[in-house]
């Protein structure tokens, strides 16, 4: 979602999902684009329903993000002889040729290439740092999603699974989860670090969100 506000702000945008295919990922992005009020509804063979974008319309969103919207080939397999460049070197090509401003990199341990289990944590601090690197030498937003330890109610910077250098390094941690209780609401957003203006959500604080599983979008209840 924040992909796809991205380019609605006219930023060109890259994405890598070590969770998702290449197809699955561009359904949900042009689901999100779609929004609600412009999906068709129908049932599969179990008589769940199901959501399609009308052609027209698809089209058209296509036609929107063309040129703006560009997606790491996990399926790229390098030829006899070659050796495919690494996911760092891909994005900063891709950062410099297309004047890219966002990067979403989902997620951590599917993106790094951690070698010997030893050594996870050292690479892990080596692979974030160099996301620092990129983001402040091009002036660009890097997005990593990185997963809790273990499920929780109430997340902190020590919950992520990894090396403390995953949260040290970066200048914003954002907490979200799909467990929120109050009226109406399903999920929450909370702030747990911020060094841009030094504001953070404490607890009881968390932002109230609502997550639409026919458009994948995710809003505030006030909205």
């Amino acid at each position: 979602q924040l992909f796809v506000e991205a380019i609605d702000q006219g930023a060109a945008a890259l994405a890598y999902s070590g969770e998702l295919s290449g197809c699955h990922f561009k359904r949900w992005v042009d689901l999100q684009c779609a929004g609600p009020d412009n999906l068709r509804e129908g049932k599969n063979e179990f008589g769940d329903p199901v959501y399609s974008i009308p052609e027209e319309i698809l089209r058209r969103i296509e036609g929107w993000y063309r040129d703006r919207a560009f997606l790491y080939d996990n399926a790229a397999l390098a030829g006899e002889g070659d050796e495919l460049p690494s996911l760092l070197e891909t994005v900063e090509r891709a950062v410099c040729r297309y004047d890219v401003k966002l990067i979403c990199i989902d997620n951590l341990m599917t993106a790094m290439d951690a070698g010997p289990a030893d050594n996870l944590y050292q690479a892990q601090s080596a692979f974030v740092r160099r996301l620092k690197e990129l983001a402040v030498k091009h002036s660009a937003v890097v997005l990593l999603v990185a997963h809790p330890k273990k499920t929780r109610e109430a997340l902190g910077n020590d919950d992520v699974s990894g090396s403390s250098d995953i949260t040290n390094r970066v200048d914003v941690v954002l907490s979200y989860s799909r467990s929120g209780e109050g009226a109406g609401c399903d999920s929450l957003l909370s702030v747990l670090k911020n060094r841009l203006t030094g504001r953070i959500t404490r607890s009881g604080e968390e932002i109230e969100l609502y997550y639409s599983g026919k458009s994948k979008r995710v809003a505030s209840l006030s909205v």
